[in-house]
């Protein structure tokens, strides 16, 4: 298990830091193949200074004292950088009035930045709820199967699977991520039906049909509980075959093939407003209720309960006193980059998703760093540590 320490961690965000900077500036010089600039050479003399290996005490000393180590050059570049990642109090109050003015867009108007999406789920938990229900959250790296059993008292049971969605390299299954929706639903539908058979093995299947929630994790149009239909794709799933149709008249169609009969779709649900509903169960804080729920995964969102007669834009029928859950797809805030220029790097749907999310920092590599002069520079001088 490799494990890293502050000082690596600090040497990393300064070598990314310079990287990042340093890409923007040469992006069309190397996009052309021309020769990287004496600029680009100056990264790869800082990241030998800042190998591990080249510290073997690894610590925090070593990591206060590696400015003193780097060029007069390097050194400008990492302060430079360092200012940059600095916040300062009339920045974020722009940053916080521009998300509060991009909530309140959401809420009146559709297909906005913050899209503000009705959760169609209603009310208050309680906590005293029983009963045995299965949950499927299709998230952006794993499917997970749930059962769960609320025994009331704000008591929960639970027994779960954990499965990769196979991507372009699974060796043994077909990529779910991109191609054709069929395959992506027909594996979600076979690892149902495994995990009930694991779940129960000889003993007898509970009477009547199990409830089911499907948690997917994608902007959806939804008009029902149980109805919701896909705006698009993001988390590297690509199946264009699937944009504007209905994700729970699809799982009960694949359920129906794969001849699981004794399952029931009765929600769909986000991730986050699930996130919220399971902790609101189990918080027994009187003076705290839950309010917010937050996912920080392969991407970051949030959920919040709201008064029905706020959601202005709504065309469903309910008491303007009732409180909905909000699912705000967050992560697609300042997607316009007027206040956080460093997105400006990843292109890509939900940038600040993204950014706060650790995919975020692999992508990165992947998809702004695997040019030959920068990876070479990395590679040959950046070990492993265990």
């Amino acid at each position: 298990m490799n494990v890293m320490s502050l000082d690596s961690i600090n040497r990393i965000e300064t070598i990314s830091s310079i990287i990042i900077d340093e890409m923007v500036k040469e992006e069309d010089s190397i996009a052309t193949g021309k020769h990287p600039s004496k600029r680009i050479n100056e990264i790869g003399e800082a990241v030998k200074l800042l190998r591990l290996d080249s510290h073997p005490t690894s610590t925090r000393q070593d990591s206060d004292n590696v400015m003193t180590m780097l060029s007069g050059a390097q050194a400008e570049i990492v302060r430079r950088i360092q200012e940059n990642f600095s916040v300062g109090k009339k920045e974020m109050k722009d940053i916080v009035d521009k998300f509060v003015q991009d909530m309140r867009k959401g809420l009146a108007n559709e297909n906005q930045t913050v899209a503000m999406l009705p959760s169609f789920v209603t009310g208050r938990i309680s906590g005293l709820e029983q009963g045995t229900f299965l949950a499927v959250d299709l998230g952006g790296s794993n499917l997970r199967v749930v059962q769960v059993t609320l025994k009331g008292k704000r008591r929960v049971f639970t027994r779960q699977a954990s499965i990769k969605i196979p991507d372009e390299s699974s060796q043994t299954h077909v990529n779910c991520k991109t191609g054709e929706a069929r395959h992506l639903f027909h594996f979600i539908c076979l690892e149902i039906k495994h995990f009930l058979n694991d779940a129960y093995g000889e003993r007898t299947m509970p009477k009547g049909k199990i409830p089911l929630a499907f948690t997917f994790s994608f902007p959806v149009h939804q008009t029902a509980l149980d109805a919701g239909f896909l705006k698009r794709w993001t988390k590297g799933f690509d199946l264009p075959d699937f944009i504007g149709a209905d994700a729970v008249r699809a799982l009960r169609y694949y359920l129906a093939y794969c001849q699981i009969s004794n399952v029931e779709v009765v929600a769909m649900v986000n991730d986050t407003v699930g996130t919220l509903l399971s902790h609101a169960y189990t918080n027994d804080d009187i003076d705290y209720p839950t309010q917010v729920g937050m996912i920080l995964g392969t991407g970051s969102n949030c959920a919040y309960a709201e008064q029905v007669q706020n959601i202005t834009k709504r065309s469903f029928d309910a008491p303007g006193d009732e409180t909905m859950y909000i699912n705000m797809e967050s992560g697609a805030f300042d997607e316009e980059k007027q206040r956080t220029q460093l997105n400006k790097i990843n292109k890509c749907y939900h940038l600040r998703c993204t950014t706060i999310a650790w995919i975020w920092h692999r992508s990165i590599l992947e998809n702004n760093l695997l040019k030959r002069e920068l990876v070479a520079c990395i590679s040959a001088n950046w070990p492993e540590e265990s």
